[in-house]
């Protein structure tokens, strides 16, 4: 299982200094309960948590939900030392009352940072925070910290169906105010971002799932743990979900901290959140022995497994490949050269990228 302290610090990472300083948070728990069904929210499609088999959960909803919060409450409360707990989720609040308990964290908050953990309803396909009277968005959040937060380390923790887009939506807008995507840009611009979320941005999330077996308190690290980057495995025939975790404050260069960043403008937060939905694949040209050359292609999750059915049958010419992606670079050559293979890394992150070799005779 992968997890990450819901800081990471400085005691638990191997090169410690691309992570972001670790320092004390102050929390407000968000829930969404109630009937959606009796929520009048046009244009809004609201998908509630599914409801695990083996359980049978009886009872209402929003009883469930109470119990979720109960649990992620006793988690935080074993860690105050890195965790002050400011507001605990009553049934029946608004959209609006959320967003001003937001602002008054953001406004009066005294230590280092502080964390956002969302329960609930989910919007499809945006995993947007449903409530009786609208939508929050990634967007919400980002406005309210930009002018009452900016400079400070938010930690947004979405347990929510579809709530693994928000990761993207903040990777867009990052994009859109050519942030590019190291550590060492987002901490120029103070733009600290960490995000947890329960499940992938096509997922629905199912309740008393991420909350049992997504986070936990750690006796052995002296914290709070969340697991990512792996599925959480539920009933036969219940689908499991997979969370996710990016952290916009990390340091993907290999620069420290004060030093110029390495990264140049074809470095997008795009390009390195695409890892789950895309293949790196070097194919190499070998039909004219004197002049062999190397190319590298960005093949679609889609069209991936064409590739290699055909690829697996008989080599398939860099012509016919073009058509399943995208040339990222090439050269002369049976092996890229080792500054190329850096500036994959730095923009793909091809230590966790899948990736391919094959060659074309």
């Amino acid at each position: 299982m992968r997890s990450s302290s819901a800081d990471s610090g400085i005691d638990d990472a191997p090169h410690t200094w691309r992570h972001f300083k670790r320092a004390p948070k102050e929390v407000i728990i968000i829930g969404s309960f109630g009937n959606h069904e009796q929520w009048k929210l046009p244009g809004t499609i609201v998908s509630p948590k599914l409801i695990p088999v083996a359980i049978g959960l009886k009872g209402l909803y929003e009883d469930w939900i109470a119990e979720e919060v109960k649990s992620i409450v006793e988690i935080y409360e074993k860690d105050p030392a890195n965790y002050e707990l400011k507001d605990i989720p009553e049934k029946g609040k608004s959209r609006k009352f959320y967003l001003d308990r937001i602002i008054s964290l953001f406004e009066n908050c005294r230590k280092d940072g502080a964390v956002i953990y969302y329960t609930g309803h989910g919007e499809k396909d945006t995993g947007n925070w449903c409530f009786k009277d609208g939508v929050i968005s990634f967007n919400d959040i980002l406005e309210l910290y930009m002018t009452h937060f900016r400079g400070k380390s938010l930690q947004i923790v979405s347990d929510c169906s579809y709530s693994g887009k928000w990761i993207h939506d903040c990777g867009k807008i990052l994009d859109k105010y050519r942030i590019l995507s190291c550590g060492h840009k987002t901490r120029e611009q103070g733009m600290l971002f960490k995000i947890f979320t329960s499940c992938q941005p096509h997922e629905e999330a199912t309740l008393l799932t991420y909350s049992r077996k997504g986070i936990r308190y750690s006796e052995e690290d002296k914290g709070v743990l969340i697991k990512y980057d792996e599925e959480i495995k539920m009933e036969l025939f219940q689908k499991g979900q997979h969370p996710m975790h990016v952290d916009f404050r990390h340091i993907h260069c290999y620069k420290m901290p004060g030093d110029q960043c390495e990264l140049d403008s074809t470095c997008t937060w795009e390009d390195r959140l695409g890892k789950k939905r895309e293949r790196i694949v070097l194919l190499v040209d070998n039909k004219h022995d004197k002049f062999p050359s190397w190319y590298y292609l960005l093949i679609s999750e889609l069209t991936f497994d064409e590739f290699k059915s055909k690829q697996d049958q008989g080599s398939v010419g860099v012509e016919e490949a073009t058509k399943y992606g995208k040339v990222l670079y090439s050269g002369p050559g049976q092996n890229p050269l080792s500054h190329v293979k850096k500036k994959l890394n730095l923009r793909f992150d091809m230590n966790t990228y899948a990736s391919y070799k094959y060659t074309d005779r």
